[in-house]
């Protein structure tokens, strides 16, 4: 692991880790958390409930296209006044803003080759990098008693609301997203997990291995995800469960905050993909297992071909490099390729129609997705192929 985990820190980490400063104890474990524009009660709150064994690495940052007379500006510039505990690091991206294009990427990748320092120090006993967002609730059992087997390891999720419509929205969204997972679960693909950056934790190895977080505004944990997924297997542990405080945003381009700004129909009339398309990509997922992409045929080689993939295969890849190619990114391309041929349809519609069982109530089908994903999983390529 050293020499993978060395080579990383001296050629690909961000300065911040370089120049890290001296610990001043060992501590057990380390969580990363990116910070803008946020109250000083989550660390307060957060602290609390890692205990002192736990260093709590936290990235203050503000993009570099926000007036420095803006209210986001001054409450960041007050949050790192007011930060300050013994087993809180505190880095400053705020006097220094980030790049809009690398936004929180680039913070929770500072924050990541942080800790991979310390680890590589031997000042963090546990080689294991666990990443949160600022508006989350961590739950009892958040570091694990055992040690974590090597690799990347998903927590399960909700997100809650004070706000009945707020909350309402979070749910759609919430559901949307589990009823994709869902249909690539049912698809066969190696992809079949979620990806939120509240969620994750991931070895030291693992993380050298796929140069760390990528540097962007949005969709970070996404692109993450899909790296560490061909080279790590994905444990989806089920519990403890980690519980997001939903609410509208704008700070990223696209994710669930911006989600929930913009939803304002009724549940019945909410939209997601048509539940024919996951039948398509089963039968995509099913060729690409069997060296059986001539039987494919109609709208299903059509968006393969546009995607690149009879090219791909021509060149006589083994199964698992086909399985590597046709990747997270490419299964969602595919997915959405589809809509040219199958529309969307109400999301609630569209589930009960694939899962007749599930009911057609939010608030119902939600508990039951949840359940659902609550089971302990193994995912990823290496856990089809060694």
């Amino acid at each position: 692991m050293k020499n993978t985990v060395d080579q990383y820190l001296d050629h690909y980490a961000e300065p911040e880790a370089k120049n890290r400063q001296p610990l001043k104890k060992t501590f057990g474990h380390v969580v990363v958390v990116p910070a803008y524009d946020e109250p000083f009660e989550f660390a307060q709150a957060m602290l609390s409930s890692l205990g002192s064994d736990v260093l709590m690495i936290v990235v203050v940052n503000v993009p570099d296209h926000v007036d420095t007379q803006s209210p986001m500006y001054r409450r960041s510039k007050k949050l790192l006044r007011q930060l300050g505990a013994p087993n809180l690091l505190v880095v400053d991206r705020v006097n220094r803003p980030i790049p809009k294009n690398q936004g929180v990427g680039l913070a929770r990748k500072i924050g990541a080759d942080t800790a991979l320092g310390y680890i590589r120090d031997d000042m963090i006993v546990e080689p294991h990098i666990y990443s949160v967002d600022a508006d989350v609730e961590l739950p009892n059992g958040y570091i694990p008693a055992k040690p974590r087997a090597e690799g990347t390891h998903l927590y399960s999720y909700r997100h809650v609301s004070t706000d009945p419509e707020v909350l309402r929205r979070a749910q759609l969204y919430e559901i949307h997203m589990r009823y994709y997972v869902a249909g690539l679960r049912l698809a066969g693909s190696p992809y079949a997990f979620h990806t939120l950056g509240s969620t994750i934790s991931v070895s030291a190895l693992a993380y050298a291995q796929v140069r760390g977080f990528p540097r962007r505004e949005a969709a970070e944990d996404f692109y993450f995800l899909n790296k560490l997924s061909k080279v790590s297997k994905i444990h989806l542990t089920g519990s403890p469960e980690i519980i997001i405080n939903a609410r509208p945003s704008q700070r990223v381009p696209f994710g669930t905050g911006p989600s929930i700004a913009s939803i304002t129909e009724p549940d019945e009339c909410y939209l997601s993909y048509n539940p024919q398309s996951f039948e398509l990509l089963r039968e995509v997922i099913d060729a690409i297992s069997t060296d059986t992409e001539g039987s494919l045929g109609g709208a299903s080689a059509i968006t393969m071909n546009r995607l690149g993939y009879f090219d791909f295969v021509s060149r006589n890849p083994t199964i698992r490099q086909r399985h590597e190619w046709f990747d997270g990114f490419k299964t969602l391309r595919f997915i959405h390729l589809m809509r040219n041929v199958l529309p969307d349809v109400p999301l609630l519609k569209s589930i009960t129609h694939q899962w007749p069982e599930l009911p057609p109530d939010r608030i119902d089908l939600i508990a039951r997705l949840r359940q659902e994903d609550r089971k302990p999983r193994l995912s990823g390529i290496p856990s089809l192929y060694r």
